[in-house]
Parts: C-alpha cells; structure tokens; sequence
C-alpha cells in the first residue's frame, strides 16, 4: 500500500506492521531529512545548538542498533531537546523558525518513541515532515501571491502540495524505506547505515534548505 502526503491513516495502519524498533528506525530516517533546516535559526539568528539534536539523533540510532534503550538517558536527552524546540520568542528575527521548530519537535517526538515506539506516537514525526513541506510551500506562495488562499480551496492546496517535487520525493523516500523494514527481520549495522544515509542531498534538508 502506497502512502501519500497528509493521509496519516494510511501511514499508521503501515506501521502497525513493523516491530517497535523498525518503527523506530522510520522516524529517525524522518528525523535525518529534518535535521538540517534546524542549523538555518543558527545562523540567522544566533540562537541554539544543532549539535544538541544531532547528538540525541545519533543516541536513538545507537539504541537501535543495540536495541536496548537506557530510559533514563532518554529522558534526559528529550529535557535537553525540548529546550532546544525555538519559540516565536526566540527566533523572531528567522525566517525559518517553523521548520526549525518541526525539526527539533520530531526528534523529541522520536526520543519520546524510544519509551513507547506505538504507531500514533511514531506518526507524530512524519506529521512534522508534512506540516514542514506545507509550512515552507505555503511561505513561497505568500510570497508570490498574498491572496493565493482566497483563490483555492483547501483540498485544492492540499493537491497542489502534494504534486510539488518536495512532496513527491519524501513520499517516495518513506515508501522506500516502510518496504525495505518489510522485507528485514534482522536490522543489522550495514542495513541500518545504508537506510540513514540513503537521502544524502547533497547535506540539504528535504526542502532543499542547507
């Protein structure tokens, strides 16, 4: 079954299918494709630290790999993490801080998953990949067109989105990786490697953002 953009259902009857550590290994894959658009606050405006989610990033995949999760070390990640979400407050001055801020939400989504890896807690950080593609679409529609929400309906963005090379290359990317956990019983360290690194773009986010 083939997921598409903003039909979260469809998603979570997939990952139902997986383990709780192949779950697990899907939204971190998520996370990488995230990841990047954090750093962009940072040089705008000076504010947090991407090494903080890149280290509790790098955590979850070594619990995976051991699969063995020390809960108390994920607890302290995700405090640290959470601290490290932007707020209006402290990005004003970014354009980016809604990226920013999806990207720092999904890894503590994923940390909070690593206690209790259940579909509709793994599905909160594909829902971060979505409201990320249709935040910064939505920003570069503002731009060229201030009074684009009054000329289409809401399904009718939701198309055009979903149409957009953005979209159709992380769909492509999640499908990918749902039905290589599908055929892997064993997630051993070459697999694991290869599945985190397969979306390389040239070190951009899945927005092409640097």
């Amino acid at each position: 079954m083939n997921i598409k953009l903003y039909e979260f259902d469809v998603l979570e009857a997939e990952l139902t299918e997986l383990s709780p550590v192949h779950r697990l290994v899907f939204a971190a894959s998520c996370c990488e494709r995230l990841l990047p658009n954090y750093s962009l606050v940072k040089q705008e405006d000076g504010w947090g630290d991407p090494s903080i989610l890149r280290n509790a990033l790098n955590e979850v995949w070594s619990f995976i790999e051991r699969q063995l999760v020390n809960a108390k070390q994920i607890r302290q990640l995700l405090k640290v993490c959470q601290e490290a979400v932007p707020n209006a407050d402290c990005v004003s001055g970014s354009q980016y801080d809604v990226e920013a801020q999806e990207a720092a939400s999904a890894i503590c989504f994923t940390l909070e998953a690593c206690l209790d890896p259940t579909p509709k807690n793994i599905i909160k950080v594909p829902k971060c990949v979505t409201n990320t593609i249709d935040g910064y679409l939505s920003a570069m529609k503002d731009i060229e067109d201030p009074n684009w929400l009054d000329e289409k309906s809401l399904e009718e963005q939701k198309e055009e989105f979903s149409n957009h090379m953005f979209a159709i290359r992380e769909i492509a990317k999640q499908n990918e990786d749902l039905q290589n956990l599908k055929t892997v019983d064993k997630l051993n360290i070459n697999f694991l490697q290869c599945l985190r690194t397969s979306f390389t773009n040239q070190r951009k986010s899945l927005i092409d953002l640097p």
